[in-house]
């Protein structure tokens, strides 16, 4: 698992967490246009995805700029097995009719728990905007679908010009390997990048850049 110990590794935790890096949109798309479009479907929505899809580091960016639109984001970070809300349904209603639930790992709360928190939040006037694995009753916003294309612009990204100690097959092998999920590919790269690092001498040099092209 990657920590912050060595401090130039551009794939340690403190860089690849939710909101250190910058979510790459599929052409066409933004923040500002799928909030608009959060707008339009009465801030109800669904981010849809698999395990390390991007789905937080985009819900991150989302709430900022939900934000700057007028709403106030409520953050709630579900963790496997949370069957509900670390808080009294009844609390949302303090959130104002202003006010946007955000809730990372929708998936974990029940069938009946979701229907009656939507009851609060509509109540409350409260939008809901979630992260699930799969479809759900919320109108969908947007589904994630990582490419070896998209996890190439990633690395490239964290990279920011600096000289990589692999080459891109050691990067597809690391997509590969982790079967979509953009998160464990990004660990894998961490551990890759410290083993390389240690294996060298200081001196050497030459390395080419990493280029998804």
């Amino acid at each position: 698992m990657p920590t912050d110990a060595s401090a130039d590794n551009p794939f340690a935790s403190r860089c690849v967490r939710p909101g250190a890096m910058t979510f790459i949109y599929p052409p066409g798309l933004s923040a500002q246009r799928l909030v608009q479009q959060l707008a339009q479907q009465d801030w109800r929505g669904a981010i849809v995805g698999g395990h390390g899809s991007g789905k937080s580091t985009l819900l991150a960016e989302l709430s900022a700029e939900a934000q700057r639109a007028g709403r106030q984001p409520w953050h709630v970070v579900l963790q496997a097995g949370h069957r509900r809300l670390p808080l009294p349904l009844e609390a949302i209603a303090a959130c104002g009719p202003s006010g946007l639930l955000l809730i990372d790992g929708y998936e974990q709360l029940g069938r009946w728990y979701r229907w009656r928190l939507a009851r609060h939040c509509r109540r409350a006037g409260v939008g809901q905007l979630v992260t699930t694995h799969a479809p759900c009753e919320l109108p969908t916003l947007l589904v994630l679908e990582p490419t070896l294309e998209l996890f190439l612009q990633i690395v490239q990204q964290l990279a920011r010009g600096q000289t990589l100690p692999f080459e891109r097959q050691d990067i597809e092998a690391a997509y590969a390997q982790a079967n979509g999920n953009l998160r464990d590919a990004l660990f894998a790269l961490y551990d890759l990048f410290e083993e390389r690092r240690a294996a060298r001498p200081a001196s050497t040099g030459g390395d080419e850049h990493i280029s998804p092209a």
